[in-house]
């Protein structure tokens, strides 16, 4: 059988590195099976490393002797000439032996709870989390609450109850913005993130606590910027209120001179028509009379005949004759408007024409309603100038999205257009 002198020299480095690895197996097992093993494995692991580190020391005192010379004591010289087999043997079993507690013991970690298990699962979260006791000394601290301590301070977090102290008074770097201070201190960071911290008393120890609030912040500013936009929108819409209720009144006031105006050139010329003793009865003259006068009272009834007979008899009461062409409206603003420039075009009429007749067209297409009106009396001389009434009128229509035109040549012709339905602008 060959011995350990028989091998090669490779063969002899190569077995007594098989040596060394299971030295050093056996010296990292021993303080493990020593803890949580039983007694069986724990002496044979003792065993096995003892037995490594003699034969290893047997084997390179040999090598030693090869080189030197020196001779060996008896007991060495003996074990290292048996059959290398043997020692190979006894090599491989103590490296299978030591092989199946280590994959034990690591499938016994991964199976169980371990103080490594519970730093990493705590290193693995996404926020700060700090246990300390009542002086402030860190019990437990993962690497998210150390690497904010760095940031905020400079500093790795050594006493909690100092962290919190100098976070509670804004103590930080000045990269860092202090966004509150007591109770719950809110920070931003330099990266743009946001931390909150918090300090809790549990049972005999203190947690310290910290959370990324990052999109919280920003939907906070977000809805405090819109808020600010809404305030503004809402004097906005208190001062179109405002103006709004002041325009109503001031609509109303033009309404009324409107038909004050109206009513009174038209009663001054039934007037003056009976005191020309024209062929007026004095009751017509009277009765536009006592409608101007409530309406300078402001109670004026509203009228039991319809407004296209109101516009007939003041034209009878001023030696008018009224032709009216096609079909007026039936949608109210638009009838009301067109009555109303009929009633101002008479005024205008009699007053400045001398007309003894006034033509009053009305027309409609698919998309507007339309009236013209004319008369047979005096020829313009020159460009018609709008007057109180003629304004007032045209702001009205233009007030519900129509227009209105006044031609001159070669005769007065006052034209009244309005938009039907989605036509007609707000």
């Amino acid at each position: 059988m060959a011995t350990f002198y028989d091998l090669s020299q490779t063969m002899q480095i190569l077995f007594m590195t098989a040596q060394f690895i299971a030295l050093c197996m056996g010296v990292y097992m021993v303080p493990m099976v020593l803890a949580k093993q039983k007694k069986l494995p724990k002496y044979l692991v003792i065993l096995g490393t003892v037995i490594c580190l003699v034969m290893l020391g047997i084997f390179s005192s040999n090598i030693r002797v090869q080189k030197t010379g020196i001779s060996l004591p008896e007991t060495t010289k003996w074990f290292s000439q048996q059959p290398v087999l043997f020692a190979a043997s006894l090599l491989l079993l103590i490296l299978a032996y030591m092989t199946y507690l280590l994959v034990g013991e690591y499938r016994r970690r991964k199976a169980t709870i371990t103080r490594f298990s519970i730093k990493e699962g705590l290193d693995s979260l996404s926020s700060g989390l700090c246990f300390c006791e009542p002086n402030g000394r860190v019990i437990l601290v993962n690497s998210c609450m150390n690497d904010l301590c760095h940031k905020l301070t400079g500093q790795d977090l050594q006493n909690a109850d100092v962290f919190w102290q100098q976070l509670q008074n804004g103590q930080v770097n000045g990269d860092a913005v202090c966004l509150s201070g007591e109770g719950l201190p809110s920070f931003q960071l330099p990266d743009g993130t946001v931390w909150s911290f918090a300090w809790e008393k549990l049972e005999g120890i203190f947690q310290l606590t910290a959370a990324d609030i990052t999109q919280i912040h920003t939907l906070t500013s977000k809805l405090e910027q819109e808020n600010k936009q809404l305030a503004v929108l809402n004097k906005r819409l208190r001062d179109y209120g405002e103006n709004a209720d002041g325009l109503t009144r001031a609509r109303e006031r033009l309404d009324i001179k409107t038909k004050v105006h109206g009513t009174l050139g038209q009663a001054l010329l039934a007037t003056r028509r009976y005191l020309q003793n024209e062929d007026v009865a004095p009751d017509e003259a009277m009765d536009l009379w006592k409608s101007s006068i409530a309406l300078l009272h402001k109670e004026a009834m509203q009228e039991k005949t319809q407004p296209i007979q109101s516009l007939k008899k003041a034209a009878a009461a001023t030696g008018v004759t009224l032709e009216l062409r096609g079909e007026i409206p039936e949608e109210t603003k638009v009838r009301q408007l067109f009555l109303q420039a009929a009633a101002e075009s008479l005024t205008n009429a009699i007053s400045h024409a001398k007309a003894k007749t006034l033509y009053v067209e009305f027309t409609e297409d698919p998309y507007a309603y339309s009236v013209s009106i004319y008369n047979d009396g005096l020829l313009p001389t020159g460009p018609v100038r709008e007057g109180g009434g003629l304004s007032a009128l045209r702001k009205k229509v233009e007030g519900i999205g129509g227009q209105m035109g006044i031609k001159s040549v070669p005769q007065f012709i006052l034209t009244v257009t309005i938009g039907k339905g989605g036509n007609r602008n707000a």
